[in-house]
């Protein structure tokens, strides 16, 4: 049986979808296409669409871990671009709690350290989308 979202979910889910605010610009380098993020919006579309996974299983709390290393790296990559300043505002735009975005944060910093796979994953969209090396500890 499927489980239905609160009305809550659905209105934050639309929002994100229809804000005008998604912007993705192209810059073009030689040889190299590198996308331009200017909104928190547009960096969740972007890599829903790049890992094939719905903006409605990012944002609800299912815990498969395909859905969890998606989260988590779109939590990496807004907080560490500078898209979204604080912890606090993070959390908000995921309608979860401060803490487990710090929880988060530390675990992918882990996965990044220990996990080759997630390491390959964030270099590829830390390339495309010109975000640079791996945040200093």
């Amino acid at each position: 049986m499927k489980k239905a979202y609160p009305q809550k979910y659905k209105e934050r889910i639309t929002e994100i979808i229809t804000s005008g605010d998604i912007k993705v610009n192209y810059m073009l380098y030689p040889g190299l296409k590198v996308h331009i993020i200017s909104s928190p919006n547009a960096l969740i579309s972007e890599i829903c669409n790049e890992f094939g996974v719905e903006i409605e299983d990012i944002m609800s709390n299912k815990r498969n871990r395909k859905y969890v290393e998606v989260r988590f790296l779109l939590w990496y990559l807004l907080y560490r671009k500078g898209i979204v300043k604080t912890k606090v505002s993070l959390a908000r735009i995921f309608n979860k709690h401060h803490a487990t975005v710090l929880h988060g944060l530390e675990q992918f910093d882990a996965w990044l350290e220990y996990d080759q796979r997630i390491k390959k994953m964030y270099k590829k969209i830390a390339k495309k989308y010109n975000i640079g090396e791996l945040r200093p500890k």
